[in-house]
C-alpha cells in the first residue's frame, strides 16, 4: 500500500534501530539505515524487505493491528517504505500496567501465558516443519553476543563483567549437550517471536496483542520456546516484579506441557539480559550519552548466570548420622535430585538377604554396582541441567574421587559434606529406626565395623547433625546452595 509523506506528526518515538511516528488512530515504523553487526539496514531495498516481513511474522499474533507495508513519497518518489499499524493504548501496555500496579495484573499474566502456549503450539517446528540448519546452538548464541557486546563502550560493558558472564554461560553450555538435544528432539525449538518485551505487550479486553517480534533474522526467532518466554520473564524481573515473572513461567509451562530444569530458566533468562545490555549500550552511543542501564542487565545476567551453576552435592557419612535427612533438606532447597544408595541396592539387589556386614545386599560386588549405578544415574540428571544429592556413606577417597570426576565431566559445581554424630546419638538412631524395605538396613554393629574403616575427608564441610542441631543443619543447606541461587526475591 502507499500512502503521502505526512508533514506533522502528533508524537515520535525512537529506538535503536526505528523512529514510530503517531498520527490519531495510526502509527508508521521506520526503519533506520543502520548496519549494527546482527542486522543491516542499510539500503533502501533491505529496509522495506524487513517491512514486509515484519508485517507477516507480526500478524501471527496480531492481524488486525499490521496494516501493511506503506510507501513514503515526496514530490511523486518514493524515498522510504515502513510499517502502517493500528494505534494501540498505551495504558493498556503490559509495562504500563505494571507501573500502575493494577489490581488485574495476575489474571492478565495468566491470559498472556495462555496465548503464548497456543501461539507455540501452533508455531512451525525445527526438524518437522523447518531445517535443523536454522538452528542456532546455545553456545553460538552466547559466543555471538558476547562478542558483539565487547565491540561496543566498555564504560558500559565491562571487560570484566563480560568475562565472568561468558565464562558462566560456556561453563553451563559444556556440560548440557543432552539438555539441548532433547529439547530439540521433542519439537520445542519452533520460528516463535525472539523478543518479548513488556513495552510490546498489550492486555486488551479480548485477548492480549503481542507486537514487534524479531524480523530480520529468523535465526535469531528459531530458538527454544522456553526463551521467548524467558524473554518477559526478564523484563517483568527489571521492571521490579520477578513474581510476575514467575507466574508467567508457571503458567506457560502448564498450559504449554513444557517441564525444564531450572538451570535453564536462569540460563535463558540471562541470555536475554545480556541481549537487552546490548541494544541499551547501542542506544546510549546513538544518544551520546552514558548510561547505567547496560550495566544493571548485565549485573542481572551474571547473577542468573550464577543460578544457572549446575551442583553436585556428595553426602556421605557412618549410618545413623543424618544424611538422608540433610540430602532431604537439600532436594527440597536446591531443587535437586536424591540419588541414595539405600533405594539404588534394594531396587539391585530385592532377594539380597539381610543386612550382615560385607554380605548379601552389602557385599562387595553388590556395593560396587550400587556406586557404578548412581554415579550413572546422576550422570544423566547432571547433563539434563539437574541438580544432584549423591546420598551414600562414601567410606573410601576411590568413591568420592569417581564423584570429583563426575562433576567435572559435567561441568557441575561440586560440594563435599560429611554428617557426623556422637556415636551415642547415632546407635540410638539405629536401634530406633530397624530395618525398612527400600531403606538403610545398617545398624549399629555395621556402624561400628565400618568406623575405622572410613577415610579422612578434608575436603569435605562437616555438619554435625547432633551437636550443632537444626541450624547447623539449615546452615550447611545454605552453604552447598550458595552458588545455586535459587529465584531472586
Amino acid at each position: 500500500m502507499s500512502a503521502p509523506l505526512v508533514d506533522a506528526w502528533a508524537a515520535a518515538v525512537e529506538t535503536h534501530t526505528a523512529a514510530l511516528f503517531f498520527a490519531g488512530e495510526r502509527v508508521l515504523k521506520v526503519k533506520k539505515p543502520v548496519s549494527l553487526g546482527f542486522l543491516d539496514f542499510s539500503t533502501r531495498e533491505a529496509r522495506r524487505a524487513a517491512c514486509a516481513e515484519e508485517v507477516r511474522l507480526n500478524r501471527r499474533l496480531s492481524p488486525d493491528v499490521y496494516l501493511g507495508v506503506s510507501d513514503i513519497v515526496v514530490d511523486g518518489k518514493t524515498v522510504e517504505h515502513g510499517v502502517l499499524m493500528r494505534r494501540l493504548p498505551f495504558d493498556r501496555s503490559l509495562s504500563a500496567l505494571v507501573a500502575r500496579d493494577t489490581p488485574t495484573l495476575a489474571d492478565d499474566i495468566i491470559r498472556l501465558a495462555r496465548r503464548l502456549a497456543a501461539f507455540h503450539g501452533q508455531a512451525p517446528v525445527v526438524g518437522r516443519d523447518l531445517d535443523l540448519g536454522i538452528w542456532t546452538h546455545p553456545g553460538q548464541m552466547w559466543r555471538d553476543n558476547v562478542a558483539q557486546a565487547r565491540a561496543l563502550s566498555p564504560a558500559e560493558l565491562s571487560t570484566e563483567d563480560l568475562d565472568a558472564a561468558e565464562f558462566l554461560a560456556e561453563r553451563f553450555v559444556d556440560g548440557r549437550g543432552a539438555l539441548f538435544r532433547d529439547r530439540l528432539a521433542a519439537g520445542l525449538v519452533r520460528d516463535g517471536h525472539g523478543d518479548l518485551l513488556a513495552d510490546d505487550v498489550f492486555l486488551l479486553p479480548d485477548e492480549p496483542r503481542i507486537l514487534d517480534c524479531l524480523e530480520f533474522d529468523e535465526r535469531l526467532r528459531v530458538t527454544d520456546v522456553l526463551l521467548d518466554v524467558a524473554s518477559l520473564t526478564m523484563d517483568l524481573e527489571r521492571l521490579g516484579r520477578p513474581d510476575l515473572g514467575r507466574l508467567l513461567l508457571d503458567k506457560y509451562s502448564a498450559e504449554a506441557g513444557e517441564t525444564h530444569p531450572s538451570t535453564l530458566e536462569h540460563f535463558y533468562i540471562a541470555h536475554r539480559a545480556l541481549v537487552r545490555a546490548k541494544v541499551a549500550s547501542i542506544r546510549a552511543k546513538q544518544m551520546g550519552v552514558t548510561s547505567r542501564v547496560p550495566r544493571d542487565l548485565l549485573a542481572m545476567c551474571i547473577r542468573h548466570l550464577q543460578g544457572a551453576q549446575v551442583r553436585l552435592v556428595v553426602v556421605g557419612g557412618l549410618p545413623g548420622a543424618g544424611k538422608s535427612t540433610l540430602s532431604a533438606l537439600l532436594s527440597g532447597r536446591l531443587p535437586a535430585t536424591v540419588v541414595s544408595s539405600d533405594a539404588v541396592r534394594w531396587e539391585l539387589a530385592p532377594e539380597g538377604g539381610a543386612a550382615a556386614y560385607g554380605k548379601g545386599r552389602y557385599s562387595p560386588a553388590v556395593t560396587n554396582r550400587v556406586y557404578d549405578e548412581m554415579l550413572k544415574r546422576a550422570a544423566s540428571k547432571l547433563a539434563h541441567g539437574e541438580h544432584v544429592v549423591l546420598d551414600a556413606t562414601f567410606a573410601t577417597e576411590a568413591r568420592r574421587t569417581a564423584a570429583r570426576k563426575l562433576a567435572q565431566q559435567h561441568a557441575a559445581d561440586l560440594t563435599e559434606i560429611q554428617v557426623v554424630v556422637e556415636d551415642a546419638t547415632a546407635e540410638q538412631r539405629l536401634e530406633a529406626r530397624g530395618a525398612e524395605v527400600g531403606g538403610s538396613e545398617a545398624g549399629v554393629d555395621v556402624r561400628r565395623r565400618m568406623h575405622s574403616q572410613f577415610a579422612p575427608w578434608p575436603e569435605a564441610a562437616v555438619v554435625d547433625t547432633g551437636a550443632e542441631g537444626a541450624e547447623g543443619v539449615v546452615g550447611a543447606v545454605a552453604a552447598a546452595c550458595g552458588a545455586s541461587r535459587s529465584w531472586p526475591e
